[in-house]
């Protein structure tokens, strides 16, 4: 079986494709996180102002502070292992 220059073409254009809608794909999400980090500092920057406001209209900063969300600590993940037990191989999965 011989391929032809037609035939090529045709399989780089596919392949190219998929390269493409691939690139597409990152670049939505590029440009959807660096919009969300753009939303993020205007928000911060509103909420720094509000709090300074507030600040001078008399509220004290344990006042304010109270009012703050809580931070959000993220989870640490451990394995912990049983005594007496051995850890699970891929074998054993």
């Amino acid at each position: 079986m011989t391929l032809d220059t037609t035939q090529i073409l045709e399989q780089a254009r596919k392949l190219t494709a998929k390269r493409m809608q691939a690139a597409e794909a990152i670049a939505t999400a590029v440009t959807t996180r660096v919009e969300a980090e753009r939303q993020l500092k205007a928000a911060l920057e509103a909420e720094r102002k509000a709090f300074t406001d507030a600040e001078k209209n008399g509220w004290t900063k344990t006042e304010l502070n109270q009012l703050r969300p809580t931070k959000r600590r993220t989870k640490k993940t451990t394995t912990t292992e049983q005594p007496g037990t051995e850890p699970a191989t891929s074998s054993e999965q």
